[in-house]
């Protein structure tokens, strides 16, 4: 569906295990086998926290995203885990490029113990990584852009690209938000509840608001974009 509708970029996740809940592994390899037909096709697994990531039990994740897929990890619970670029670092050689690693700054870190964007940012340039997602942690129906003031993601965006990382942003963004959305830099847009039927992040996807999140963003401003892309968290 999501391929039918145009999106760039498809991430795959389980909701029903948190905001970033890695999905079980049985269908992420059933999803990486179908994505991996389509070389130029974005696609993504959702890692879930790296607290809870065990290379000896889930290295397998890592083995089914081939030569083109990426995987993202979220950092609740790092904030005072000076440890965790090293265990991050260690983990990535285990992927077939080390720059499939995404990872995810909360926007809501402080209700999280997550670490601040600097620390992020720092990070991911340090690890050579190409992308970074900006979310957030709690999904109580509150947006991204109700927990970060508009000109400091601005900010903050135009900061990561000036040190070459893509940005993808995402958290309950709604399909009015999508062109301001591109307007501020965003690389990628991430929607889920927006394009699922009554707006539910937990129900099926509605091709028709699929395909208006798509023509949204092509039909916007985007001077500012690398590339204009829709990325829907399936």
């Amino acid at each position: 569906m999501a391929v039918r509708a145009g999106v760039d970029w498809i991430d795959l996740k389980n909701p029903s295990a948190g905001p970033l809940g890695r999905p079980d592994l049985d269908l992420a390899w059933e999803f990486a086998t179908c994505m991996q037909r389509s070389p130029d096709q974005y696609w993504s697994i959702a890692g879930g926290e790296l607290t809870a990531w065990d290379i000896h039990v889930d290295i397998d994740f890592c083995r089914l995203l081939g030569a083109n897929g990426y995987i993202k990890w979220a950092l609740a619970g790092c904030a005072k885990d000076d440890s965790w670029r090293e265990r991050l670092s260690g983990i990535l050689t285990s992927l077939a490029h080390p720059n499939q690693g995404i990872l995810v700054h909360y926007a809501d870190w402080y209700a999280c113990d997550a670490p601040t964007w600097p620390s992020v940012l720092s990070a991911a340039s340090d690890l050579g990584l190409r992308f970074i997602l900006i979310d957030t942690a709690i999904k109580d129906g509150r947006g991204l852009l109700e927990h970060i003031p508009l000109e400091l993601l601005k900010e903050q965006l135009a900061h990561a690209r000036s040190m070459g990382l893509g940005v993808a942003i995402a958290g309950a963004l709604r399909l009015e938000q999508l062109p301001l959305a591109t307007e501020i830099g965003a690389d990628w847009v991430g929607v889920r509840g927006a394009v699922c039927g009554n707006s539910d992040r937990t129900s099926p996807f509605c091709m028709e608001k699929l395909e208006q999140a798509v023509a949204i963003v092509r039909g916007s401003d985007t001077t500012c974009l690398r590339r204009e892309s829709v990325h829907v968290l399936r």
